[in-house]
C-alpha cells in the first residue's frame, strides 16, 4: 500500500475547516474564504496528480525558489 499523500490530506483538511467555519457561523470576509477554499482545492488537485505522476522536478524548483527568496545561494 502506498503511503498517505500529505498534500491531499492537507487540502481536504483546509476545505473541511473552511466549510466547518461557515457552518458554525464564523464568518470571514468573502475574499479570505475564497482564498482558503482555492488553496484547499489546489492542494487536493496537486495531491491527486502526485499520486500517479512524478513531481520531483516540481519539488526541486520549489526548493530553489524558496532558497532564492530567503537569499541563500542556490546551486
Amino acid at each position: 500500500m502506498k503511503k498517505p499523500n500529505k498534500l491531499l490530506a492537507l487540502g481536504v483538511f483546509i476545505v473541511g475547516m473552511s466549510f466547518s467555519l461557515k457552518h458554525f457561523g464564523i464568518h470571514l470576509s468573502e475574499f479570505v474564504e475564497s482564498v482558503i477554499l482555492g488553496l484547499g482545492i489546489g492542494l487536493e488537485l496537486l495531491g491527486l496528480y502526485s499520486a500517479k505522476h512524478d513531481i520531483s522536478k516540481l519539488r526541486e524548483r520549489k526548493i530553489k525558489f524558496i532558497k532564492k527568496l530567503l537569499g541563500h545561494q542556490a546551486a
